[in-house]
């Protein structure tokens, strides 16, 4: 049932679109959750088969392999007491261009994800997070490296950021050289690199 709303949750994430109170799957997609769902706990060491879902483009693959990413999340923050943290799944494209689509689509759900989670309890106060490892060529892997080869790009428009907009509201980030701009969004600390939105009416600001 979480795994459920969480999904419902990222569907009405856009403010300009009418919410829907409830949503249905496609037979295919129920199918595939109830095949894979029954090998989630079971120790696959050795096996030499592989689930595979093959559907038209726009059909709800993508919405298919989240959804279970929702539930063994939900599941294993349930049977932990809520301190489960580990990592539940591992996505790889061949496409650059895809890789970067879907890691958007993932990071939407994450966000629904955290939004539900702030409300049940029961899930635990650890965030559920998610991670674009693409290389160094493609993203920075350490503070050093966003100032001396990333940021100058993205500031001076040369180049985009990972994520260019946000995943929640589509809101396009802006980069701006100074920092305090009202209107930039990224920001470079000592340990870390922060990306805000700054539409004032999305959810996650």
């Amino acid at each position: 049932q979480l795994a459920n709303l969480i999904l419902l949750r990222q569907m009405n994430r856009n403010p300009e679109k009418k919410s829907k109170a409830e949503a249905s799957w496609r037979l295919f997609q129920i199918s595939f959750a109830l095949v894979v769902i029954g090998d989630l706990d079971e120790d696959r060491t050795g096996s030499h088969c592989a689930d595979l879902l093959w559907f038209p483009t726009g059909g709800g693959k993508t919405e298919a392999y989240l959804f279970l990413v929702a539930y063994e999340m939900v599941y294993r923050r349930l049977s932990a007491a809520g301190l489960d943290d580990g990592v539940v799944a591992l996505s790889r494209y061949s496409l650059r261009l895809l890789t970067s689509q879907q890691f958007q689509r993932a990071a939407a759900l994450m966000v629904a994800a955290e939004l539900i989670r702030k409300q049940k309890p029961e899930l635990g106060n650890k965030p559920f997070e998610v991670g674009l490892p693409v290389g160094q060529d493609a993203s920075p892997r350490d503070i050093e490296a966003v100032e001396k080869k990333f940021a100058p790009a993205w500031r001076s428009g040369d180049s985009e950021l990972p994520i260019p907009y946000c995943v929640w509201c589509a809101q396009r980030y802006s980069v701006f050289a100074n920092e305090l701009d009202p209107r930039n969004s990224f920001f470079v600390g000592q340990d870390d690199v922060t990306i805000m939105c700054r539409n004032s009416a999305c959810e996650i600001v």
